[in-house]
């Protein structure tokens, strides 16, 4: 065949020649039918009707090929079992014959050419230096197919097209691109498969227009997110799979072993993981790792776990981390690491380390900014010292740091609870005075002060004020009044505020609804309660664990414990869990209102949770069980020989 081909070659022009034989003579041969646009690369696509759209594969090949099939030139059509092939083979060999008067040559190697097909095809509408070949598609590397002709014929063809079959949407559908060109350029078979991907997204939008008959704009297609494009990462998956915090510091050694080059995402995610599962041992390994390695990782691993030290409450942890980010792990530190340290020493009391290290910190080269500040006032309100809090504020400004309302809004805050409301609004004024703009966190402080102070009115009228400032009321604020609302009973009041925010189009969050139900629980009235739980699922809002907790503990105080384990179990199904107390009070009451079994799921529930009762409440268990009849059921019996 080879050597058909090159005595077919066409004689050797110069480039002005073959300008002119492009302009005049495009040497091009049309595949069929021509009287459907371009519009994507999907072809062959069955309609809801089952109507086949044939002519759409034909002129689309053509556009794909800039004109169709080229004179004197081999185009390869590539592509699985039933994708195509043959159908663009016989419909172009017929084509040609048929529009162009020429001598087709057929070669079938397969035994699979069809007279009566090719009868068709002339009714209802190559050359021989024109010759199309198919080729079948086989496993490739990493299980991506490829051509079944190897190295050898890849040299051959001018133009090799990529066929693929697939179903979308139980619809029978094709998808063609150009994998390889001498002509233009072409298309990986990553960018390929892509397109499949894409194509999917299309045709599915395009059924469901055609089932509900409409006339909709084209769709646009649908853009691959960075997740979906980003390449997977075999270690970082098994690490997210793994629930075992045991196993996480050997997968990691597992793919070092194999060959597997640990990078900066490796140690961030290995770090993250371990430190959620409080295994800093195996941490220190992981460190360990970095500095024999001298691996370069960012600041923002070393801020995790220095907050991860300070919420385990291993200060000097934290502390050695910070001091070794810059010598030892081959890391730049920042004013935000420096913030990071500052802020955990504050949270847990270490008062002097703190002062020492903020005070050290323009020497250690860091320029201090707004949030260093911040912490150190934070401190000092922390401790009730409000002149040492405002030395700080002072100092802030002489540095000529810009304050922010963080920096504000602490002290607002603190003067608030000290019951120094006015302080609070005259400090507010200074602060408006020099152009900072208070946010919707400023205003609840201060409606909360003049709430606690009793001066409700005042608070509902600067609420309102907010808008004229300039500040949109948010939920926080809806939230002050609420609660002040039903702290006071004035629950007509505070439902009233429900209805005005959705006139305002606010919707009430999961803290608003806890409110009431707090309120309703607290007043004896469970069923109100209940009510108010089914209300904001019916409203698109989704409880929380507190919102669960309080209803049943709500059941139980008026003792309706059935009431209280209709709610459990709609608790467990949501995947929150109650504390140990709640599980107490209701296992109890439901043995003391004589439903055992109930109460054995409560105690079965407890132990699936690696809950367990104390020996008091134990005693009275069996105390009440064994009060009538003295008999324990066998399923209580393995409850407590378990325990």
């Amino acid at each position: 065949m080879v050597s058909k081909i090159e005595s077919q070659r066409r004689p050797w022009l110069n480039g002005l020649e073959l300008l002119e034989d492009s302009q005049i003579n495009k040497g091009t041969l049309s595949t069929g039918c021509e009287r459907y646009p371009l519009c994507c690369y999907i072809i062959m696509s069955y309609n809801v009707h089952n109507q086949r759209d044939d002519d759409c594969l034909w002129t689309r090949i053509d556009v794909l090929l800039q004109g169709g099939l080229r004179e004197g030139h081999v185009t390869e059509l590539v592509g699985p079992s039933s994708s195509g092939k043959t159908q663009i083979c016989l419909k172009a060999a017929s084509n040609v014959s048929r529009k162009y008067s020429g001598t087709v040559m057929y070669f079938d190697t397969g035994n699979s050419f069809s007279a009566k097909r090719i009868a068709q095809f002339l009714s209802q509408s190559s050359d021989p230096a024109d010759i199309e070949v198919t080729n079948h598609m086989v496993a490739g590397e990493a299980g991506i197919s490829k051509p079944a002709l190897g190295e050898s014929w890849k040299s051959i063809p001018h133009v090799r097209l990529l066929l693929s079959r697939y179903n979308a949407i139980n619809e029978f559908s094709q998808l063609i691109s150009m994998i390889s060109s001498r002509f233009k350029p072409t298309r990986t078979l990553t960018e390929f498969h892509r397109l499949i991907q894409l194509n999917r997204c299309i045709q599915a939008n395009h059924i469901h227009g055609d089932l509900h008959n409409k006339r909709t704009k084209k769709p646009r297609p649908h853009k691959l997110t960075r997740n979906q494009l980003r390449t997977p990462i075999p270690f970082l998956n098994n690490l997210k799979q793994c629930k075992n915090p045991e196993e996480f510091l050997s997968i990691f050694y597992d793919f070092y072993e194999m060959g597997y080059k640990h990078d900066y995402p490796s140690f961030a995610s290995l770090t993250y993981k371990l430190a959620r599962a409080r295994k800093f041992d195996d941490i220190e390994v992981v460190l360990d790792f970095l500095e024999s390695h001298d691996i370069r990782c960012g600041e923002a691993l070393f801020i995790g776990l220095i907050r991860h030290y300070g919420k385990a409450r291993m200060i000097d942890k934290a502390v050695e981390v910070f001091h070794e980010m810059g010598k030892s792990f081959n890391c730049v530190r920042t004013v935000q690491s420096f913030n990071t340290i500052l802020n955990v020493l504050v949270d847990n009391d270490r008062i002097s380390d703190a002062i020492e290290l903020f005070e050290k910190g323009p020497k250690m080269r860091f320029r201090l900014n707004s949030v260093s500040f911040n912490i150190m006032i934070k401190l000092w309100l922390k401790k009730g010292e409000w002149e040492k809090a405002r030395e700080v504020f002072d100092e802030m400004l002489e540095r000529e740091v810009e304050p922010t309302a963080v920096t504000y809004n602490s002290q607002i805050g603190f003067l608030c609870k000290r019951g120094q409301v006015d302080e609070a609004i005259k400090f507010f004024d200074d602060m408006r005075t020099k152009g900072k703009r208070g946010n919707a966190v400023t205003y609840a402080l201060l409606m909360e002060g003049l709430c606690a102070s009793g001066r409700f009115k005042e608070a509902k009228k600067m609420m309102f004020d907010m808008e004229y400032h300039g500040c949109k009321a948010q939920l926080v604020n809806y939230g002050v009044l609420m609660t002040d609302l039903a702290k006071n009973g004035l629950i007509d009041e505070a439902k009233g505020l429900l209805v005005e925010m959705k006139k305002r189009r606010i919707k009430p969050d999961v803290v608003m609804y806890n409110i009431l139900i707090d309120y309703f629980c607290k007043a004896g009235a469970a069923s109100d309660a209940y009510k108010v739980l089914v209300d904001m699922q019916v409203k698109g809002c989704e409880p929380n664990a507190a919102t669960y907790r309080t209803v049943v503990d709500g059941f139980c105080r008026i003792e309706d414990f059935m009431g209280g384990l209709k709610v459990l179990n709609a608790m467990l199904n949501s995947n929150h869990f109650p504390r140990t107390e709640t599980f107490r009070f209701l296992g109890i009451g439901l043995f003391r209102s004589g439903k055992i079994d109930e109460a054995c799921f409560v105690l079965e529930e407890m132990k699936r949770r690696k809950m367990s009762l104390d020996r008091d409440s134990w005693e009275i268990i069996v105390r009440e069980v064994c009060m009538d009849d003295g008999f324990v059921t066998d399923r209580l019996a393995d409850i407590i020989c378990s325990s």
